[in-house]
């Protein structure tokens, strides 16, 4: 079968083709690379943002107020500490609108796996990201990633999608199946 990046880069395009992702961004995800996993390689849709998180999550945010579908990367969970407050903003659109204004987005991003890589690794924001009112984390704890990632692309409201690093290159079993989304998306609403 494949590993989690392989699902991970199936699901965001399938997401293109069929449930109206209009950008994947972040910092190197466009071509050539695809990110620092590669899961973007070949995705038409992806460009390469700035160096800068809350330029990316604002974008993010920005695009979702105004009905397009994206996937924004951060590119390591640790660098993403700093948008919290945008994320809250935009975890509450739906509430604070009385229900007018959706914001779908999804906030892709690798965590863990006790590198140490940067000064943060092993802090975990999920109790943090759990309690935010409005907003949906989903943190996989095996290579199920392709209907998981579908899961929060057709989600309304923002959506995390948080991806052990120590697994990405991990197998799937052979004779496992990856979950169809069956959740379809209308017309974008403006």
């Amino acid at each position: 079968m494949s590993n989690m990046v392989q699902a991970i880069r199936m699901a965001l395009h399938v997401g293109e083709e069929r449930h109206g992702v209009t950008d994947v961004f972040g910092e190197d995800v466009g071509p050539p690379l695809g990110g620092a996993f590669t899961a973007t390689q070949g995705l038409k849709t992806a460009w390469n943002s700035p160096l800068d998180e809350r330029g990316v999550i604002g974008t993010s945010i920005g695009l979702g107020l105004a009905g397009c579908r994206n996937v924004a990367e951060i590119q390591f969970c640790d660098y993403a500490f700093n948008t919290i407050d945008l994320l809250k903003l935009a975890g509450m659109q739906h509430w604070v609108s009385n229900g007018d204004w959706n914001c779908p987005i999804t906030i892709m991003t690798p965590v863990g796996s006790g590198s140490a890589a940067a000064s943060t690794t092993r802090i975990h924001s999920t109790r943090r990201r759990r309690t935010s009112r409005g907003s949906r984390s989903r943190f996989l704890h095996a290579p199920d990633a392709y209907g998981l990632l579908l899961s929060c692309i057709v989600d309304p409201n923002p959506c995390f999608f948080l991806v052990p690093k120590a697994l990405m290159r991990v197998r799937a079993l052979p004779a496992r199946r990856f979950p169809a989304c069956r959740a379809t998306i209308g017309s974008c609403r403006r």
